[in-house]
């Protein structure tokens, strides 16, 4: 758009911020094509693990009273959290291998602000995809277990905790996914990582002589998928204490971290 006035022509550009992109990419993922129906999917195979979790857990409440509550919000968290990492690897994936962030440089030529924005938004639909998961599952929980202080607090913790540790770790499937470019070399990458390697590395303890066991041990420990059952492990806090779940989210934190790096890396380096 431009202003003429005499002979001074002045341009005026819109302000283009971080913002705006996010606005647009959660708009862009809860519409037709986007990820609404593997963000609702995993929402209910979340919900549907926590159902059958409190069934499993309600014969060991008298023993464990935090098992049976904290414990279904995690197994739903997880569940919902292993399944938005493939709903966003196949999005993402989708959106390289198809062109359009080709035309999407078009309106945001900043490649930064391009994938911090598509970053932002998808992990704003995780985390509400999440927290709905987790508060249903928590009504139910209540439902079930009674409202009094003991149950309640678990419950407060888990709200905070479990969207945070799901996005961050969602995050790392995000940027996996940016760098891999396709869908399929995504999931697979994600297979590998979340799942392949700390089952390898297990195997590899048991196989090794006892001298390589703790190396081996520390790479399991250190895996995003242990990491990211540690951080929403709010069923262990009495016990261990608050470390664990701290401990799973800085792991997790560097994770991402590190892959967000290599892919902004990545992205500045892409020709379009």
């Amino acid at each position: 758009m431009t202003q003429v006035s005499g002979s001074r022509t002045t341009a005026f550009t819109p302000v283009q911020s971080v913002g705006m992109v996010m606005r647009a990419e959660i708009r862009r993922a809860l519409r037709q094509g986007g990820m609404h129906k593997g963000m609702m999917a995993s929402a209910a195979a979340g919900i549907a693990f926590g159902i059958l979790s409190i069934l499993l857990f309600k014969s060991a409440a008298a023993d464990d009273g935090n098992l049976s509550v904290v414990g279904s919000l995690e197994v739903a968290a997880l569940v919902t959290g292993l399944s938005l990492s493939l709903c966003i690897c196949t999005f993402v994936g989708r959106d390289i291998s198809s062109g359009f962030l080709e035309t999407m440089a078009v309106l945001v030529p900043s490649r930064r602000r391009q994938l911090l924005g598509r970053w932002l938004g998808a992990s704003s639909v995780v985390a509400g995809a999440s927290l709905i998961t987790v508060l249903v599952t928590a009504a139910l929980v209540l439902a079930t277990s009674g409202f009094s202080f003991d149950t309640l607090m678990p419950v407060i913790a888990s709200l905070l905790i479990l969207p945070l540790s799901t996005v961050l770790f969602t995050s790392l499937a995000f940027f996996v996914a940016s760098l891999a470019k396709r869908p399929i070399l995504s999931i697979l990458c994600l297979i590998a990582l979340f799942i392949i390697l700390p089952l390898g590395a297990a195997m590899l303890q048991v196989a090794l002589p006892s001298p390589f066991a703790p190396a081996v041990n520390a790479v399991v420990e250190v895996s995003p998928t242990i990491l990211f059952m540690k951080s929403i492990g709010v069923s262990t806090a009495d016990a261990l204490g608050a470390w664990p779940i701290v401990s799973g989210l800085l792991g997790l934190m560097c994770w991402a971290a590190a892959a967000a790096a290599a892919a902004f890396y990545s992205a500045t380096r892409r020709r379009v």
